[in-house]
């Protein structure tokens, strides 16, 4: 019998889904309706056997079926449970319809039923699939979810007095999102940082013969001798901007300071030599006195101290040798990038300075800083993905952005953690309107027989993959129906 019913795969506290069996490896093989009720038969039996239930080895058995049945069963799981000191054998049957249009369901009459809930869930992103339609094995995803009480059709939208929350899965590194410029600039940080422990750096590719950098820091070193009211940030504006669509959050920043600047153009080095001929330069050029350049004073990097320095013709600059050109790149990457974070929430009023105390302590280890750097870029990117995709309002994007920087100040990075954002449906007023749901699912139970439930479901994907369904799909929107029944029989 164990050959036909994996007990791992079965969430028996959540028996209400249709779809509460786990996808995993192993191999299932379906059988006939037919056969799966003499497995049942035979299960029931040893069910009434008092030995077993005085030793209570109770376990639930779920069978999978091919679906050539008149109702197309595609599970039966039946699962004995213990009430009141008596034991209830609970039976399930899970079934599908082929898919039919939006119109044909809307104008399906509704079971004769009594009502419990109804949900109904709509997929605001999914990165599934990337930019060139790659598979994405760890995706992210933002989705929508509604329940409410009675609805009067199939389908219906989601009433005024609905409960509904985002639920918001954020993998850093998506390519369709508008904040894939801002995670490639972090991945050549955290590369840096990486090669100080590996020993070795994988450095960017040189496209061209010429020495790109050097002429770069000699034209930022050029501007900063005019005056900063004359500088520009083409370098980070080129970069950045052109990859980025206009109608999001992230912005350019304005002031950044001398060792932000810096970063922009370092960060384009290909070898640990060209690093340290532009540190050698960048040396020379503060001690020409010729220039002053800005530094913020919270920026507590060392080449910070070494421009404050040089205000006052202190110059002791040390040897550009080991990991110190390696440190001092890291250093000015992390306090640019963390001004970028920091800015963004603060000039959109998403935060307060008290609340990214955690996240620009500048006092701890160059590794906790690259961690809580890491966090902080996770809260940029909920907030930007929630903001870009669903438009929702300013004082829900705070809300997002307290509640994620609170939860990374007490957990680590987690890809499978979720974001789950209470909104009013006001606020997604629009989005509800005009999208169509990938689930749809009532709830039912007969108040004459206390014994039966069901759920009736609709997908707009096929949620099994041990069945065939016929291709002739229809042309416009359309839906699988599932439908769960449930009965209860006392032993």
């Amino acid at each position: 019998m164990n050959v036909y019913a994996d007990l791992s795969g079965i969430d028996s506290a959540n028996l209400n889904s249709p779809v509460f069996v786990k996808k995993d490896k192993t191999a299932f093989i379906p059988v006939r309706l037919s056969y799966a009720y003499r497995l049942l038969s035979a299960y029931s039996s040893l069910m009434l056997s008092s030995d077993l239930v005085k030793d209570k080895e109770q376990m639930p058995l779920l069978l999978y079926c091919t679906g050539e049945d008149f109702y197309r069963t595609v599970y039966v799981y039946i699962n004995p449970i213990t009430v009141e000191s008596k034991t209830v054998l609970k039976y399930v049957r899970i079934s599908v319809e082929e898919a039919k249009d939006v119109p044909t369901i809307t104008a399906t009459r509704l079971p004769d039923l009594r009502q419990l809930s109804t949900l109904a869930e709509y997929k605001v992103y999914d990165g599934s699939r990337s930019y060139n339609n790659a598979v994405v094995e760890r995706p992210s995803r933002i989705i929508l979810e509604a329940e409410w009480g009675k609805s009067f059709t199939f389908l219906e939208k989601p009433a005024p007095n609905s409960k509904v929350s985002v639920k918001a899965k954020i993998i850093p590194g998506d390519r369709n999102s508008p904040t894939y410029p801002k995670f490639q600039e972090l991945c050549v940080l955290k590369g840096f940082f990486e090669g100080l422990g590996k020993g070795e750096v994988r450095w960017s590719a040189k496209e061209r013969d010429d020495n790109v950098v050097m002429e770069n820091l000699k034209i930022l070193f050029e501007q900063l001798k005019l005056g900063d009211e004359y500088i520009n940030d083409d370098i980070e504006k080129n970069r950045d901007e052109n990859d980025i669509p206009q109608n999001t959050l992230v912005i350019n920043r304005k002031d950044q300071d001398f060792t932000d600047k810096l970063w922009n153009v370092l960060i384009g080095c290909t070898s640990y030599s060209e690093l340290i001929d532009c540190l050698d330069f960048m040396l020379l050029e503060l001690r020409s006195k010729n220039l002053q350049p800005l530094v913020h004073k919270t920026n507590k990097t060392r080449i910070a101290e070494i421009v404050r320095n040089s205000y006052t013709n202190e110059f002791c600059f040390p040897e550009m040798e080991g990991l110190l050109p390696l440190k001092l790149l890291i250093e000015i990457g992390i306090e640019k990038l963390r001004n970028d974070y920091v800015s963004i929430l603060m000039a959109n009023e998403l935060t307060t300075a008290d609340q990214l105390l955690y996240y620009t302590d500048r006092t701890c280890t160059l590794l906790e800083k690259m961690e809580r750097l890491e966090k902080l870029h996770s809260v940029y990117e909920l907030v930007i993905m929630l903001n870009f995709y669903l438009k929702i309002s300013e004082s829900t994007l705070s809300f997002a952005a307290r509640m994620a920087l609170s939860h990374f100040q007490k957990q680590l990075l987690d890809d499978n953690h979720t974001f789950i954002l209470p909104v009013s449906p006001a606020s997604v007023a629009n989005f509800l309107k005009s999208s169509q749901p990938y689930l749809w699912k009532i709830s039912l139970d007969d108040p004459k027989d206390q014994t039966k439930c069901a759920v009736y479901a609709f997908f707009e994907t096929l949620p099994f993959d041990h069945i065939v369904m016929k291709e002739d799909y229809p042309e416009d929107l359309s839906y699988y129906l599932v439908k769960l029944q449930e009965h209860s029989m006392m032993l």
